[in-house]
């Protein structure tokens, strides 16, 4: 596993044709902890962070704090807000707090971003030079997304 906690392809065997279903044997083969169990509030579902993505939003901050403001993913809550958007640095602090979390937010954004995260992460990029990774990161990586669907029951 990386550290967004997904699959490592190996670069000399990879065979395009399967990455999907290396990350749909991922997902079903994860086994999700009691931590990620929902919590229902009213139309939304709320999801507690595993473990793993607390542990990955906390580095996903450090790493962000550690660079200069042109090499940072993800938007600060100032820019966000100006933006009428979710900070993920916002999500980052929650996650990392072990705060409940919107499931269907998590679920939307890994869904949306999923395919340039794994360009990245077959690049062989990581969070210090990976705007797109380190914005991952601050979601809580993948662990986060496993957790959000599985309380939506997604696959």
């Amino acid at each position: 596993m990386n550290e967004l906690g997904a699959p490592i392809i190996d670069a000399e065997r990879f065979d395009p044709g399967t990455l999907a279903h290396v990350f749909a044997t991922e997902e079903r083969d994860m086994k999700i902890s009691e931590e990620a169990m929902s919590i229902s509030k009213g139309a939304q579902v709320l999801v507690s962070p595993p473990k793993e993505a607390r542990k990955i939003a906390r580095e996903a901050l450090q790493v962000r704090a550690s660079l200069p403001p042109s090499r940072r993913g993800g938007l600060d809550k100032s820019k966000a807000a100006s933006l009428g958007i979710y900070s993920g640095v916002k999500q980052a602090e929650d996650i990392a707090a072990g705060k409940p979390i919107e499931a269907m937010r998590v679920h939307r954004f890994f869904s949306r971003f999923k395919g340039t995260i794994e360009d990245a992460e077959f690049a062989g990029r990581s969070m210090a030079n990976s705007k797109m990774l380190q914005a991952a990161a601050l979601w809580g990586g993948f662990p986060m997304w496993q957790a959000a669907k599985a309380v939506l029951g997604k696959r």
